[in-house]
């Protein structure tokens, strides 16, 4: 199993999470499987906000794998691996911010007066 978080990376990835969301947010560490041949066990941290789940694991000594997922059972990724928390964790809720504004209609540029008008040429929701 790779290793675990380490207290300074548990107190960054809490005080990330605060500033994000404006509180503490609960976090809970455990176990995860990585699919492969054969599979990888390692460590992972993982919580909860604003109608997704996220995961975290730990893959090696720096080294670090991150999803998202939604209700609907969509999973969500950005690159197969970081060398740096913060970029993965910043990364991960980066996508989840835009898969957000994505799904309530919302894209940057864009106002009510632009949205009510056929002028807007912005992007369009699948």
């Amino acid at each position: 199993m790779a290793s675990d978080f380490d207290e300074e990376e548990l107190e960054f990835l809490a005080t990330l999470l605060e500033r994000r969301y404006g509180r503490a947010t609960a976090f809970e560490c455990a176990e995860a499987e990585l699919g492969g041949a054969p599979p990888q066990t390692c460590a992972a941290v993982f919580w909860e906000q604003r109608g997704a789940q996220f995961v975290v694991c730990k893959t090696g000594e720096s080294r670090y794998r991150a999803q998202f997922f939604l209700g609907d059972a969509a999973a969500f990724a950005g690159r197969p691996e970081y060398e740096d928390l913060a970029e993965c964790v910043n990364t991960l809720l980066r996508l989840q911010s835009d898969e957000e504004r994505a799904r309530r209609g919302v894209f940057s540029g864009a106002t009510a007066a632009t949205l009510s008008t056929e002028e807007y040429n912005g992007p369009t929701v699948i």
